[in-house]
């Protein structure tokens, strides 16, 4: 009689082992950090000014800051508002170019795969440091010229011999 109850026994602990596995499994794909495109994504956590975000991520909390940008101090707080409400509590990807003062990295964020440097430029909201090393800035320029024609956010204040 013993025989035959270890016997079935091994069936239920099977099962439970394989129970265990599949919840293992789960958990690891449930709580490994998002991707996109094979890179890690983080967290926008907060706006700041100049253009710089906290972000978090990759177990990591840290800040970074849009490369190359110029923003019109009027336009600052407008700016920023346009950040925080494109990019606050969302994922993003960043590329990292350059390290800035204080060890703040700085490159190019992208949400859903689109670049936020062009979206903020095709809005007015800031435009391209021409002078900016080791960076193409050429498509962000067409952007600009493209903002100024149709007298998007600072074009729509500034005249025509306005830098």
């Amino acid at each position: 009689m013993a025989k035959a109850r270890i016997d079935k026994e091994w069936r239920l602990w099977a099962t439970i082992a394989g129970i265990l596995v599949l919840v293992v499994a789960f958990l690891y794909w449930e709580s490994r950090p998002p991707t996109e495109g094979g890179e890690l994504l983080f967290r926008v956590t907060r706006v700041l000014d100049d253009g710089k975000l906290d972000l978090k991520g990759g177990g990591k909390t840290f800040q970074f800051k849009l490369v190359a940008l110029e923003i019109q101090p009027a336009r600052a707080e407008a700016f920023k508002e346009f950040l925080t409400h494109a990019l606050k509590d969302k994922w993003v990807r960043i590329k990292a170019v350059r390290e800035e003062a204080g060890g703040v990295s700085a490159g190019f964020v992208y949400l859903s795969g689109e670049d936020t440097h062009a979206r903020v430029i095709r809005q007015g909201m800031a435009r391209m440091d021409r002078e900016a090393k080791d960076l193409d800035v050429r498509p962000y320029i067409e952007l600009e010229l493209e903002a100024k024609q149709a007298k998007r956010g600072m074009w729509a204040s500034w005249g025509e011999g306005a830098k």
